[in-house]
């Protein structure tokens, strides 16, 4: 009988055993999604994600520069790039179509910046100024196509510079 009830025993403390080593298992799986979750929102930031880099800025403006805009160079299908216009437009170029090329020029851009980079007071970007000018002099510039939107008097500004040629480059400024 003594040993029967050693057996049951011995039984019992072998089941409360795996019910405390499930439990503590358990614990742990529940810590590790609590930490994991931490982690994430402490990789997030103080949630002020849509602030521009200026990487990001350079990015836009080498993307556009590949842009196949609405004006061809001397046969319909061959349309320029946003860099080879604005050269033509610095000529003083016509498109195909009797177009002048640095009419095409503003309105492909500007397309592109309103599409790209919304603005308002309620947004994150709050104005932007996208200039092309050619150098005519040491550190004298002349203007080719500037296009600005939104407030520009904002303190924090993000921007970068694209050089074309020896004498053309763009400037891109964001205002946050």
């Amino acid at each position: 009988m003594n040993r029967l009830r050693f057996m049951n025993n011995l039984k019992n403390k072998e089941k409360r055993a795996q019910e405390e080593m499930v439990g503590f298992a358990l614990i742990i799986i529940i810590v590790s999604v609590i930490i994991l979750i931490l982690f994430v929102f402490a990789l997030r930031g103080d949630g002020d994600n849509n602030v521009i880099e200026s990487n990001q800025a350079k990015s836009f403006i080498q993307s556009t520069l590949h842009y196949t805009t609405n004006c061809a160079n001397g046969y319909i299908p061959n349309y320029y790039s946003v860099r080879s216009l604005i050269t033509a437009c610095n000529n003083n170029v016509v498109c195909a179509n009797g177009r002048d090329s640095c009419e095409v020029l503003e309105e492909d851009l500007t397309s592109i910046l309103n599409s790209s980079w919304p603005v308002g007071e309620e947004r994150p970007i709050k104005g932007y100024k996208f200039e092309v000018l050619e150098e005519i002099a040491d550190n004298q510039y002349e203007e080719i196509l500037i296009i600005e939107k939104g407030n520009l008097n904002k303190t924090t500004q993000v921007g970068a510079q694209e050089t074309l040629t020896n004498d053309i480059s763009i400037f891109f400024i964001v205002y946050e």
